[in-house]
């Protein structure tokens, strides 16, 4: 019997492309991830009576130490999935805490408005507009921390009276979320 050849096996690199087709899929992906994370953040977080300094330091901390973490892990694109992926697992506790809540009470107050000076087309600089501000404020500070309670998209959402009814809820992780607001 005949001895037969080994056969070699030559592996030969083919670009096929799909390495290009897989960073521009990671892209879109983290694209769409940063979006729902910013729109969590200012639907759900802000809503949530965290002080909001603590919740964006939280979101820069957490992204800092994942990146780290990944870094000395050698994964690819570290930074930016450690931007991505941590942010979110934020988003995900407080949607949690959000949807997940009860024990509601409705609490009113009184609110100030606040007014800021601003430049328009229509005027010279030294002599600016007063314009009403998207922001209010309580008496004695109150929820002075938590900007995202006391501001609003517009100026007309404020309404004609001076008093706010919010909803507040008390959610599964004993955070409490302001659900509704009335004036």
């Amino acid at each position: 019997m005949p001895r037969k050849r080994p056969r070699i096996k030559v592996n030969i690199p083919v670009d096929d492309g799909s390495e290009d087709r897989r960073k521009i899929y990671a892209s879109i992906i983290s694209f769409f991830a940063t979006f729902i994370n910013i729109y969590i953040f200012l639907a759900i977080g802000c809503q949530t009576l965290i002080p909001t300094n603590w919740l964006i330091a939280s979101y820069f901390l957490l992204g800092i130490v994942g990146f780290l973490v990944l870094k000395k892990r050698k994964v690819k694109q570290s930074a930016l999935k450690a931007y991505v992926v941590f942010p979110l697992s934020i988003n995900i506790i407080l949607c949690l805490n959000y949807f997940i809540s009860f024990n509601e009470q409705k609490e009113t107050y009184k609110f100030h408005r606040s007014y800021y000076w601003a430049a328009s087309g229509r005027t010279n600089l030294s002599q600016p507009d007063r314009q009403m501000s998207t922001q209010i404020s309580f008496d004695n500070n109150k929820y002075e921390d938590f900007w995202g309670i006391r501001t609003f998209i517009s100026v007309e959402n404020i309404g004609p009276t001076e008093r706010i009814t919010y909803t507040f809820k008390r959610g599964i992780l004993g955070l409490r979320v302001m659900t509704d607001y009335e004036f």
